[in-house]
């Protein structure tokens, strides 16, 4: 099964949020916002509702980034890890 996210920058856009303080999605070491890795520019937030809401285990995902004139980049896969509580 495939399916298809599209993510937005925090201004209705669709496009990812620069790794800063104002605009960044991610919480690091509950003291700021920011990316993981410190050379990153950009990150990409989504809401996952109930429905689409990962199972406890380990998820592959595979993503890919289409550029502002449309072409997509190369795929790449990430997983991820939800422990039940």
């Amino acid at each position: 099964m495939q399916t298809a996210s599209r993510f937005i920058d925090g201004a209705d856009l669709q496009r990812g949020r620069p790794c800063n303080e104002e605009t960044a999605c991610l919480w690091i070491d509950d003291s700021h916002h920011g990316c993981v890795v410190p050379t990153t520019r950009l990150q990409f937030c989504g809401q996952i509702s109930q429905n689409l809401e990962f199972r406890p285990g380990e998820t592959l995902v595979t993503v890919r980034v289409r550029d502002t004139l449309g072409y997509l980049g190369p795929p790449a896969q990430l997983i991820v890890r939800v422990v039940p509580l």
